[in-house]
């Protein structure tokens, strides 16, 4: 009897080779998909934050344009004016003029703007010039006349790239100053006064109309009109009309509200700065305001602005904090200011030095503050200093204390860094009279480094290293 065929076993897979080379793969495939969900969830928690703080960076700005602050800068723009009540037209004709008779200062060649005050025989050829520009103070007097000054910054464009017209017209003032000194020594001391207002009035139309300058560019100029206002007062009887004149515009420049509108342009280039580097093409402009050293790299602005935006939205919102801060501390008297001052200096001293503009805008703001105050403390001096020498032509003598001008109803201003009266001390036939300075202490007349033009007397004044605000602002005349 025959076997039976069997049935064949089952199927059964092969089985893995000994060893453990089959572990490894699993574990490498399961690493690498956690690394890749990973690397998914934190994209994810990467994008929702960065479209969270683009979205505060958004609701600050709709904040900031509710309350009515420009964040571009056509809307920085003034009103628009007639040509023929614009007195910047006029300006920059006067400028085209002067320009020729600019100096160079190697190898020196004397012009408005190299000129050296102690020097007689650069004196005597700032003369000869303004006598040559005659037409130049002509278009100025007329500029003074005309109501409006609308200066064109480019308004419809971007400020990272418009050019200000600030420093084309600061030769203006030296000008003006040469003009009236030119005057003042051949005896006509009306015209010398009325050149001396009129640099005064463009001094006052550059702040409050190039607002990219404010306070610096007043502070510049007046300091331009300083000299040769000294020079003025001190030689000879001034004519009551033309120093009353004088006296009145030196009072009319609101320079704290000039020095928040400064903020406001900053404010404008941050937001226009981050809008360059979140579009990955920066702007020359762009690139050049951006605070690394030597500027960045194409492929720098690019990474910030795309992969590192979350970080860019951080320093926007951190940049738009510190200028509305700056904004509020601007509108002070330096007096009050400076505690907040200090304080934001501190917070700045924490911000990285490649942030967008908190670094490059908030460094600059601190260095500013107090130059509102300076302008408006030079301009009290000043005009302090012209109701003295009117009050000492009608009763032979200066008064006893300034109190006394008020029968001449002279125009005065109390110093912005005390908050109180100019000093001032009749010393016989002399007097002394300062503000108190941006140190707010009482060096009881020690004048400012920057105000002595002797050196032997400046030796003998100060220590080896004076500070630039380590003194007084004292009015002294040029004899």
């Amino acid at each position: 009897m025959g076997t039976l065929p069997t049935d064949p076993p089952p199927y059964a897979p092969p089985r893995a080779p000994s060893g453990c080379g089959g572990t490894v793969g699993q574990i490498f495939a399961c690493g690498c998909l956690i690394v890749l969900v990973a690397f998914g969830l934190l994209v994810l928690a990467v994008a929702a934050a960065t479209h969270r703080e683009g979205q505060r960076v958004q609701s600050a700005l709709a904040q900031l344009r509710a309350a009515g602050e420009p964040l571009t800068n056509a809307e920085l723009a003034p009103p628009s004016v007639p040509a023929n009540e614009n007195a910047a037209l006029l300006y920059l004709k006067a400028a085209d003029i002067i320009k020729p008779h600019e100096g160079t200062l190697s190898p020196h060649v004397v012009g408005y703007d190299t000129a050296l005050w102690s020097s007689a025989a650069d004196v005597d050829a700032l003369v000869r010039l303004a006598r040559q520009d005659q037409r130049a103070a002509d278009l100025i007097r007329q500029a003074t006349r005309r109501p409006e000054c609308r200066f064109d910054e480019l308004w419809a464009g971007r400020m990272l790239d418009a050019p200000s017209v600030a420093s084309k017209l600061g030769a203006i003032a030296e000008f003006e100053g040469a003009a009236a000194l030119a005057a003042a020594r051949q005896g006509h001391r009306s015209e010398a006064l009325e050149r001396l207002t009129d640099g005064f009035v463009l001094s006052r139309r550059l702040a409050e109309a190039v607002p990219s300058r404010g306070p610096s560019a007043a502070r510049s100029l007046d300091r331009t009109l300083m000299w040769p206002a000294q020079y003025v007062a001190a030689h000879g009887p001034l004519p009551e009309p033309g120093a009353r004149r004088l006296a009145q515009e030196l009072g009319r420049l609101d320079c704290r509200r000039s020095g928040a509108r400064q903020v406001q342009v900053w404010r404008v280039l941050a937001v226009e700065l981050a809008d360059d580097l979140k579009s990955g093409h920066p702007s020359s402009g762009g690139k050049g305001m951006f605070p690394r050293v030597g500027g960045p790299t194409d492929f720098q602005f690019w990474f910030y602005g795309r992969p590192a935006r979350l970080r860019l939205y951080k320093d926007e919102l951190l940049c738009l904090g510190l200028l509305q801060r700056a904004q509020a501390i601007a509108g002070q008297p330096w007096r009050e200011a400076q505690p907040e001052v200090q304080r934001l200096e501190g917070d700045l001293r924490r911000v990285g030095s490649q942030q967008l503009a908190a670094s490059w805008v908030g460094l600059l703001v601190p260095n500013t503050f107090a130059d509102a105050d300076r302008v408006l403390a030079r301009r009290a001096v000043l005009q302090a200093a012209l109701g003295l020498e009117v009050y000492r032509q009608h009763h032979g003598r200066y008064p006893d204390t300034l109190r006394d001008l008020a029968s001449l109803h002279w125009p005065l201003a109390d110093d912005p860094f005390s908050g109180k009266p100019l000093v001032y001390r009749r010393k016989g036939n002399d007097y002394l009279l300062y503000s108190l300075g941006v140190d707010l202490d009482d060096d009881g007349g020690r004048p400012l480094p920057s105000l002595v033009r002797d050196e032997a007397q400046s030796q003998a004044l100060y220590r080896a290293h004076p500070g630039p605000d380590d003194g007084d602002l004292v009015w002294l005349p040029w004899r």
